[in-house]
């Protein structure tokens, strides 16, 4: 049994699948599932990303949590764990507003 409770897809892209899931112990967080399983893909690769997200120290970027290996349909895939904000999302916000240019360098700044 998983420690993170799946609760809804957020966003998908080529690679991953991210959710907003909960903690054993209620904490709201992000997991990114990889869709490849861990002996497809270069094991350097997804424990690289792991080793950047942990040395990220940023009030603009998630912090990384934790990471785990899991099965899924009896393949294993690897997740990474992150803190979860509540947002925008900036495609849903630049369509409900038309930035000025610049707001959209204030946006790159922060």
């Amino acid at each position: 049994m998983s420690k993170y409770e799946l609760l809804t897809v957020i966003g998908e892209g080529a690679t991953a699948i991210s959710y907003r899931a909960r903690t054993t112990e209620g904490l709201e967080v992000l997991v990114k599932r990889f869709k490849t399983p861990l002996q497809y893909q270069k094991e350097s690769i997804f424990f690289r990303e792991v080793e950047v997200l942990c040395g990220l120290q940023h009030p603009q970027i998630p912090k990384y949590i934790d990471h785990y290996i899991e099965k899924v349909d009896g393949r294993s895939l690897p997740h990474i764990v992150q803190e979860f904000i509540v947002g925008d999302v900036l495609a849903e916000r630049i369509e409900k507003q038309a930035p000025t240019q610049q707001e959209i360098l204030d946006w790159l700044l922060q």
